[in-house]
């Protein structure tokens, strides 16, 4: 539901959860997830992938 704001359209979202399997991963792209991220995630990872992300976003 926050893709449909129009506000949040281009926001990233990452989307960390312990289920890790394809079923989940497509799910999780349905919803409209940026990227997804298994759990225990590490503390570089995640900031690695927020860094990314912002990144492609400043660029557009």
């Amino acid at each position: 539901k926050v893709r449909a704001q129009p506000a949040f359209k281009n926001t990233p979202i990452v989307m960390a959860t312990s289920r890790t399997g394809d079923r989940h991963r497509q799910e999780a792209d349905r919803l409209g997830a940026t990227d997804y991220l298994g759990k225990p995630v590490q503390p570089q990872q995640l900031i690695d992938t927020v860094a990314s992300l912002l990144g492609k976003v400043t660029k557009n």
